[in-house]
């Protein structure tokens, strides 16, 4: 059995912990309620179809199906995104999309909340 790829652990919690001792801003702050910011893409192959991967926030290993058009072998690219919801112009981390690219076509995404 091959290793499972996983992202890289220092891209991730920089942007985890991005907006850590923020100061309310009341009326200041015009993010959009939820929003994405990207950690990192990693190329893997697609196999049985699906993609697995190792996730952050002790989630672990975790495949995600593709459309049955894509074939056994092809070369993926998994981008993950910290989501992050706005309260009260504080953003706070609510969980990570996990989103797969084959031919630069999004074919699946996967949110994982926390």
């Amino acid at each position: 059995m091959s290793e499972v790829p996983g992202f890289d652990k220092e891209k991730f919690d920089a942007l985890w912990t991005r907006y850590e001792n923020q100061d309310l801003a009341l009326g200041e702050d015009f993010s959009p309620e939820v929003f994405s910011l990207l950690a990192e893409c990693i190329s893997l192959a697609v196999e049985n179809g699906k993609v697995c991967v190792e996730l952050p926030l002790k989630i672990g290993k975790k495949c995600i199906d593709v459309p049955d058009w894509v074939p056994n072998g092809s070369i993926a690219k998994a981008c993950l995104e910290v989501k992050y919801k706005t309260v009260l112009g504080v953003k706070i981390p609510i969980g990570i999309d996990v989103c797969v690219y084959v031919a630069d076509q999004k074919v699946a995404c996967a949110y994982f909340g926390i």
